[in-house]
């Protein structure tokens, strides 16, 4: 049913739903845009706590104007319910996106940068967001961030807000105070979002546990693990950034986003990025610990010396070194200690050679690209680098067999051996044909073109085990496999003569029309009315229907009025322009049932008038155009 709020804005779908709300996509009929409405359930409406959140996420959101912020446009208050009108946002949320696969570094630093902006003017108008998690950041499709869901957000003066019957917020994002019920700051949010930036690195949070409040407690006492536990390699500083953002104390975070900013752009301004495992000399004069001298007389305790890379002297060493080792080998004494220290060396050697092989062997190899391939082509493909897993796809486009898509996509570097995801064609997408046996036409093609199906051929053919009218046989059959672009053919029950509109006519006159037509008179009803005697007033079937041979027809005939009381003046206009057309039946409602007194089939414009002599007793009159009810009226 079609839903329009506040006589602007039209729900076309939903799009999202959550504990407490339902998010649907709108238009907005006066500015001509999409919009997201967010609704409070009906069930929550009475609940006063959960109303003050609702209406405290409207307040806080639109207090706040950033590109990286989900706008609220309006908020409603009326007797359908509560709605917050926000911006629609085209795309996924990160989180979404992290269940197909990690970010890059350098994206997932620029990501953070944005989210620590709009975290920077939402703090600078004393607001704390206070659920900062992948599930609240949407991307859209140029993979702009934006935050959202200020459900739980809270409005921060001199006086800091506690939380004390719930902790709110998600249990693998929450920042140790908020765990812990403790006040809550700015520094809040920028330990969740460091949270989100150790989920875009790695592929998965920090913690995981048996239960929320395991997870809690991990929070409270543990720290994130290093990054390089995930990565084989770590931009430099990024470590030190990101334990920054989640250390375990308040004060010993960033004091403001800004200020995690600054230190983003700086790692992000190094190009090309630096790895933290990877550094190398550059010839300069370094300072180390000095290594311990094999004659401890000549052994210099805590000195500090400087060690140059001269390319000379490293020759010069490496000829003594050379000379050496012939010397020893020559005179070599073979005893115990010696063997213990040859073992050793041995021992060391082949656990280099493994490491190196193990290294080797998971060492990060390109994606090639296998779209469009056969299945097994591409299987065949990647198995000698990386496992793959198959999945079916419906695709109106690419032929069943051939691979749609990929992840990770074409040119990413992956580790050998990790998982490569292809989805191939099972071709157009198949829909279960529904049953329309006993359906009007009218409401089957409604039923197709919400399937994306439509109708096919129409053949006429009667059965009077059916209503005229609607449909008696389908192909394809109902319950059947097809395809939305199989055209469905249609077999309805009806004849070939048409019933012209007799209504307003005098009976003796409609008699001698029907069975000229084939047809023949079926029960004839007569009615108190205004009308003149003997004009009939409606007919069953309605006027334009198709009827099979000596088919009977029921006819509503004025027996005029009774004279008990004076008649009540009933008027309706059809509407629309003259060229439309619309089928309107009038039903009169009392104590003795309900009965039809006009059906016809009308132009619009024109003003159908009835005078109702109900002998006393009360009724009501009900139209119906087009099979909708559009007036009632009562006498």
């Amino acid at each position: 049913m079609e839903q329009i709020i506040k006589d602007r804005y039209k729900i076309i779908r939903s799009i999202g739903a959550g504990g407490m709300s339902e998010v649907f996509l709108a238009h907005d009929e006066l500015l001509d845009r999409n919009v997201a409405v967010k609704r409070l359930r009906n069930q929550f409406a009475s609940d006063k706590v959960l109303l003050e959140q609702f209406q405290r996420e409207a307040k806080s959101a639109a207090r706040l104007v950033h590109p990286n912020i989900i706008g609220v446009f309006d908020v409603i208050d009326d007797e359908q319910g509560q709605y917050i009108v926000m911006e629609y946002v085209e795309g996924r949320t990160l989180k979404e996106i992290l269940k197909d696969y990690r970010v890059e570094p350098r994206a997932a630093l620029q990501i953070t940068m944005q989210l620590a902006d709009a975290l920077q003017h939402a703090h600078s108008h004393n607001v704390v967001h206070c659920d900062i998690k992948p599930q609240n950041i949407l991307m859209n499709v140029n993979m702009i961030p934006k935050i959202g869901d200020f459900g739980i957000a809270k409005m921060v003066s001199e006086q800091t807000m506690v939380y004390t019957d719930n902790i709110m917020g998600s249990v693998h994002y929450i920042s140790p105070e908020q765990a812990s019920g403790e006040p809550v700051t700015f520094a809040s949010d920028i330990y969740s979002l460091g949270v989100v930036l150790f989920e875009m690195l790695t592929g998965q949070p920090p913690f995981k546990g048996d239960s929320p409040v395991a997870v809690a407690m991990m929070q409270v006492e543990k720290p994130l693990p290093p990054l390089q536990d995930f990565l084989e390699t770590v931009p430099l500083n990024l470590q030190s950034v990101l334990d920054k953002m989640t250390a375990k104390k308040t004060n010993n975070r960033y004091a403001s986003a800004k200020e995690l900013k600054e230190d983003l752009e700086k790692i992000l301004n190094s190009e090309p990025l630096q790895q933290g495992d990877e550094e190398e000399w550059d010839g300069n004069t370094i300072i180390m610990e000095p290594v311990k001298a094999a004659d401890k007389s000549t052994e210099k305790k805590g000195k500090i010396i400087a060690v140059s890379l001269d390319k000379e002297a490293m020759a010069r060493t490496a000829k003594n070194w050379q000379e050496n080792i012939k010397y020893r080998i020559k005179n070599f004494n073979y005893t115990f200690d010696n063997c213990v220290i040859i073992f050793t060396l041995v021992v060391c050697l082949i656990s280099a050679i493994a490491y190196f092989f193990l290294r080797s062997s998971n060492a990060m190899t390109v994606v090639p690209n296998v779209v469009n391939m056969q299945v097994e082509e591409a299987k065949d493909k990647l198995e000698d680098d990386y496992k793959v897993e198959v999945q079916e796809e419906s695709s109106p486009t690419v032929a069943a067999g051939l691979v749609i898509r990929q992840i990770p996509e074409e040119g990413e570097q992956r580790r050998r051996g990790s998982t490569v995801k292809i989805y191939f064609s099972v071709g157009a997408e198949k829909h279960t044909m529904p049953d329309l046996i006993d359906m009007s036409l009218v409401k089957a093609q409604q039923v197709l073109d919400e399937l994306g199906m439509k109708v096919g051929k129409t053949e006429r053919k009667y059965n009077r085990q059916y209503r005229i009218g609607v449909i008696i046989e389908q192909e394809p059959k109902a319950g059947e496999k097809t395809n939305e672009n199989v055209p469905v053919n249609l077999v309805i029950n009806e004849g070939d003569k048409q019933l012209p509109d007799l209504v307003g006519k005098q009976l003796s006159e409609v008699e001698r029309t029907i069975r000229q037509l084939g047809l023949r008179v079926g029960e004839v009803r007569r009615v108190n009315s205004m009308d003149i005697k003997g004009t009939v007033t409606a007919t069953y079937p309605e006027a334009g229907a198709m009827l099979p041979g000596y088919y009977p027809v029921r006819l509503t005939v004025s027996d005029g009025p009774d004279g008990s009381v004076m008649g009540a003046h009933f008027e309706y206009t059809v509407p629309g322009s003259s060229n439309e057309k619309h089928r309107i039946q009038i039903y009169k409602v009392d104590k003795r049932g309900r009965n039809l007194i006009y059906s016809s089939i009308d132009a619009g414009g024109k003003v159908i008038k009835q005078t109702i002599d109900n002998g006393g007793v009360r009724a009501s009159i009900i139209v119906y155009c087009d099979g909708k009810q559009v007036q009632e009226d009562k006498f």
